[in-house]
Parts: structure tokens; sequence; C-alpha cells
């Protein structure tokens, strides 16, 4: 059986901070998928593209 150093504790904290990590990044995605999207919308009906882009 392994020992309990405190190993474990810190083991869930890094893969606490990686899901979370992970959340955020799939969220950035989807926001870019969306702006580019949209800026792929206006470019093909030869408007410009959208002035406001989304944080």
């Amino acid at each position: 059986m392994a020992q309990k150093d405190g190993r474990e504790s810190d083991n869930d904290e890094v893969r606490n901070q990686m899901a979370s990590q992970e959340t955020v990044s799939t969220e950035e995605v989807r926001v870019l998928r969306q702006q580019m999207a949209e800026m792929y919308e206006a470019w093909m009906s030869g408007q410009a593209p959208p002035s406001s882009i989304h944080d």
C-alpha cells in the first residue's frame, strides 16, 4: 500500500486545475468558432466583417 505523504491531495488539486483549464479552453474554442462563422458568412455575402468581436 502506498504511503500517504500529502501527494494524493496535490495530485487531486492538479487534476482539478487541469479540468478547469479544459473547460475554459472548450469555451474559448466555441466562441472562436462562432466568431469565425460570423466572419465567413459576412465575407461570403460580400459584407464587411461584423464590427463587434465578442470577448
